[in-house]
């Protein structure tokens, strides 16, 4: 996944979006670490002088919070309860 995300966000055309539905949190925990990366205007370590990164966000996360089951949906499949899709837009280049 680590290799998979990146070669897909470098292939989407602008406006473009990922959506990824991970069942377990340790899925989700990584896919939302490199979202919020992306989505961060800087980089650079903490107290670093200058900026030296790509200085803009690669995207956004629309919406911030990822989606869940409702509860009907958990009624009708428990197996969903866990599910957590989220998304990640690319950024218009400029």
């Amino acid at each position: 996944m680590e290799d998979a995300l990146p070669a897909l966000r470098e292939s989407l055309v602008c406006g473009g979006a990922i959506a990824v539905v991970s069942y377990h949190s340790g899925e989700d925990r990584s896919v939302k670490g490199l979202f919020r990366e992306w989505a961060r205007a800087c980089v650079c370590p903490v107290g670093s002088p200058v900026c030296s990164c790509r200085g803009r966000a690669l995207g956004t996360i629309d919406p911030k919070k990822p989606i869940c089951p409702s509860e009907r949906e958990m009624a009708a499949n428990p197996r969903a309860r866990s599910a957590k899709l989220r998304v990640f837009r690319k950024a218009n280049e400029s």
